[in-house]
């Protein structure tokens, strides 16, 4: 597997590099803090789990390894090496809290809940439960 944060960046700071990776899929919207999307009342609605196939991947994740970015969705529903860790988060993930997602230049983004997201996904679900975070209100979040 290669790393995003080895090669021609490696005078760039992990900031910058993270940064980079993820704008590399769109995620240009800046960054995000979990328990802040947790703590706003949003109402719960449902959407088709294909929705964010596109999801499937983007390495969201470091390996057993260590190395960076590395392990995407795809990989922890294949049972791919390095993804252990992942499988074991995915299988042990509490499904009674909807996923938040945000709509962004064309395509659904997941703010919160990927493994929430691939359980229901590997179950066979066809629809979960989100909760659609409104552009408008990013800065809430920073």
């Amino acid at each position: 597997m290669h790393s995003p944060f080895e090669g021609p960046f490696s005078s760039t700071s992990q900031e910058e590099l993270e940064t980079k990776h993820w704008e590399r899929y769109g995620f240009n919207f800046g960054s995000w803090d979990e328990k802040k999307i947790w703590n706003i009342e949003l109402p719960t609605s449902e959407m088709k789990i294909s929705d964010f196939d596109w999801h499937l991947d983007v390495p969201y994740w470091d390996s057993t390894t260590g190395e960076k970015f590395v392990i995407s969705p795809r990989d922890v529903l294949s049972k791919n090496p390095g993804s252990e860790k992942e499988q074991e988060r995915m299988v042990a993930i509490d499904m009674s809290y909807p996923i938040d997602v945000l709509f962004h230049e064309g395509k659904w983004f997941i703010l919160d809940g990927v493994h929430r997201w691939i359980k229901a996904l590997a179950e066979g679900d066809e629809k979960i439960n989100v909760r659609v975070f409104p552009n408008k209100r990013l800065e809430e979040i920073r």
